[in-house]
């Protein structure tokens, strides 16, 4: 058993030494939330070539393997609905929807303040909320059910977005962190606010690889919802787009997705 045992050493040095690179998708990957450049896959391709590949996103699995399609690239990590879900190589490492109770009151809250909301089964975004721009929902059916708010609260809801207007929704952030503060709450865009289960984020799931799976990790993001995963992260970057409070969570500031080269491929 002597061979063995050095066999699961230098398998340990090799994954002690491992370097994920983490990517947000909506305003960083898929920059306009519609395509991914031509440009950005060849990077991703490349950096494949040298570290892991992830993905981290509010989004569900469903619309990772989406991207995944798109760039003709299987990633290693998979963090959908924040950290909700999260998949290693092909294993399924946290699955974690909305608590029932917590649900039903949330539904109740949406209800009685009529505010425009989907609710995301992994399969499909139901609720109120539509949309003209259907390139942005890639793979997903938008739709709504009979019955709907005691339907949803019947079913598996991984996280929830809420719609606001732009001018209403920093207001409707801190009514909510205050009236549900067993949840998570955050903004990812001016006029969306993102909800999901306690303990749930993409930092969150980063500290869960880390123990597990030891690695290391540089991220790339570009709103609050990263946040967290950028304080986890022995490099991270982040759009110049992004929020003052945001950026100032990075090691460096960036213009464009295809500008990581620069900095993670010197010499290309």
């Amino acid at each position: 058993m002597e061979w063995w045992n050095k066999v699961m050493i230098e398998e340990q040095q090799v994954l002690n030494d491992a370097v994920a690179f983490i990517t947000d998708l909506d305003g960083t990957l898929v920059a306009d939330s519609t395509q991914v450049a031509e440009e950005d896959k060849a990077l991703l391709h490349q950096l494949s070539e040298k570290m892991y590949i992830g993905i981290a996103t509010g989004r569900s699995m469903k619309e990772i393997h989406y991207i995944e399609e798109q760039c003709g690239l299987i990633c290693d990590i998979k963090i959908a609905f924040n950290g909700g879900i999260i998949d290693y190589k092909g294993k399924r490492l946290k699955d974690c929807a909305l608590p029932q109770n917590d649900l039903a009151e949330l539904m109740d809250y949406i209800e009685e303040h009529q505010i425009i909301f989907d609710a995301l089964d992994n399969v499909d975004r139901i609720g109120t909320y539509t949309t003209t721009n259907l390139k942005k929902l890639w793979n997903m059916r938008l739709m709504t059910v009979p019955n709907l708010y005691q339907t949803l609260k019947e079913k598996k809801i991984y996280k929830i977005n809420l719609r606001p207007k732009s001018d209403e929704a920093d207001e409707m952030l801190a009514t909510l962190r205050a009236h549900f503060p067993q949840l998570t709450i955050c903004k990812s865009g001016n006029e969306r606010i993102e909800i999901t289960p306690k303990e749930i984020s993409k930092g969150e799931a980063l500290r869960i690889l880390a123990e597990h799976c030891h690695l290391h990790f540089i991220c790339v993001g570009d709103s609050e919802n990263d946040s967290s995963m950028f304080e986890e992260a022995d490099q991270s970057f982040c759009l110049a787009h992004a929020a003052p409070a945001v950026l100032g969570k990075v090691t460096t500031v960036i213009q464009t997705f295809s500008e990581l080269g620069e900095h993670l491929l010197p010499g290309k």
